[in-house]
């Protein structure tokens, strides 16, 4: 997501995975925690009115 608002592009921390396992097995983090994370991301950049471009590289990082 840092790429998708400016940052660098390369990232070479820990995938999503191993960055939340303990949270996934641990704590049943799970999509629908994500899914709202994602709602109130949504909300933030509307709110403040970023193009919709952003909307869509974000989407599209997200998704990977």
């Amino acid at each position: 997501m840092t790429y998708a608002f400016g940052g660098p592009e390369e990232y070479h921390g820990k995938d999503m995975w191993k960055a939340h396992e303990k949270l996934a097995r641990g704590q049943g983090l799970n999509d629908n925690h994500f899914n709202i994370i994602v709602k109130h991301l949504v909300g933030a950049l509307q709110k403040f009115n970023v193009p919709e471009v952003i909307f869509q590289k974000q989407s599209q990082m997200c998704s990977r």
